[in-house]
């Protein structure tokens, strides 16, 4: 099924249900009447002339766009089709232009430019969804909300600059914006929700800021033009598959403040050639690193636990790994077809091993330092590797595992 339809059916989950504005008083209608009987301008420069701008009773229309009025405050609500270069007034008659609502550019296909000014506070869900041909946004300081598949499959998009006043980008916010390939994401910013730039396969460099505390599930997921990342130290988590099937990445750097490396974090990231899990960190879960096939070196903390099912599956160019001394669990494939890796050693702390953990490393010897298979070793934990040597039957030469 097409991925564009896929997201969109994905998409329809998450938004609110969308309502009028409430409905209109008597006095939102007098002061709308007022002001179009007046010979006022719009922002000194804006006169509003009732036959031509007149929607309904509490919505106008100028240069293309529809405002909606309520409780002396304006928001957009809408456009005219055709429309090509939008510029929201900040204010009308001295009541201000306070947000853009849900769904208010939805589907439009003429849309290129859109200047959104300073006194806008909120930007609502699905408010710029599918505007194939919109090419650049400048979100200006003072927004504090963009609602979720704001900017979905705005195909043509291809630069973003965020405030620092939002903290959270929403679900779906950027969503297969293909052509994007520089976002600016300004210190201020905690949150990057589920798949919000999931899909941006053009998207070449991102920065993120200090501020930031967590990254959702599928947030940059075929991402494939990101060549590196750095996540920094205030984030606690990262979602699952969040930079999954990004073939490009080469540099990836681990907030020191991770506890797990989640589901496919980093499967089918083909460039990844190292990889630095930091203190901290006591499971890595089942596909983290799987079909990364260039990786080469990789660094285990201390605090490691549990490696999880086919967390290494066809690494295949891993040439040595050392595992920590605290590790306890090493489950089902978790190193299968890592075939460079000739030697190993499985510390006395592991208690528990899953089946076909080595299976297809031909060439792999294991020294255990137990003096044979534990109880919670399954039975088939060793096979297809070259030799094993229990405690008494090796020792260290040189700092080198070395059969006696």
């Amino acid at each position: 099924m097409n991925k564009k339809i896929i997201g969109l059916m994905s998409s329809l989950l998450i938004l609110t249900s969308v309502s009028g504005c409430n409905k209109s008083s008597n006095s939102s209608s007098s002061v709308i009447n007022s002001m179009m009987s007046s010979s006022s301008s719009i922002n000194s420069d804006i006169h509003i002339s009732i036959s031509q701008n007149i929607y309904n009773d509490n919505e106008i229309i100028y240069e293309n766009i529809k405002y909606k009025f309520n409780d002396n405050k304006f928001t957009v609500s809408g456009y005219n089709e055709g429309i090509k270069n939008a510029i929201i007034v900040s204010s009308i008659n001295k009541y201000p232009v306070i947000g853009i609502e849900d769904l208010a550019f939805n589907n439009c296909d003429s849309l290129e430019n859109i200047k959104i000014p300073e006194g806008i506070i909120t930007i609502g869900e699905s408010s710029f969804f599918d505007c194939d041909n919109l090419l650049k946004v400048v979100i200006p300081e003072g927004v504090t909300f963009i609602g979720g598949s704001a900017f979905q499959y705005c195909d043509k998009l291809s630069s973003v600059q965020l405030p620092s006043t939002v903290e959270t980008i929403k679900t779906f916010s950027f969503f297969y914006c293909y052509n994007l390939v520089n976002v600016i994401i300004p210190e201020g910013v905690k949150h990057i929700e589920n798949q919000a730039f999931s899909d941006t396969e053009s998207l070449k460099n991102i920065n993120l800021p200090s501020t930031l505390e967590s990254i959702g599930d599928y947030a940059f997921r075929y991402c494939d033009s990101l060549s590196k990342i750095i996540i920094p130290d205030n984030v606690t988590s990262i979602g699952i598959e969040c930079f999954s099937k990004c073939t490009k990445l080469k540099e990836v750097k681990l907030s020191k403040s991770l506890k797990e490396i989640p589901y496919s974090a980093f499967y089918l990231c083909k460039e990844l050639t190292n990889i630095e899990i930091p203190e901290g960190v006591s499971c890595i879960k089942d596909y983290a690193f799987k079909c990364c096939e260039n990786l080469q070196k990789v660094v285990l903390p201390n605090t490691l636990t549990t490696i999880c099912n086919s967390a290494f599956l066809e690494c295949k160019n891993i040439e040595n790994i050392i595992l920590p001394s605290g590790l306890v669990t090493i489950e089902f494939e978790a190193f299968c077809e890592c075939v460079k890796i000739t030697s190993i050693v499985i510390p006395e702390s592991v208690t528990d091993i899953g089946n076909y953990v080595f299976n297809y490393c031909g060439d792999l010897i294991i020294y255990c330092e137990s003096d044979g298979s534990k109880k919670g070793w399954s039975r088939y934990w060793n096979i297809g590797v070259k030799a094993i040597y229990y405690a008494g039957e090796w020792q260290y030469v040189n700092g080198v595992p070395t059969p006696k």
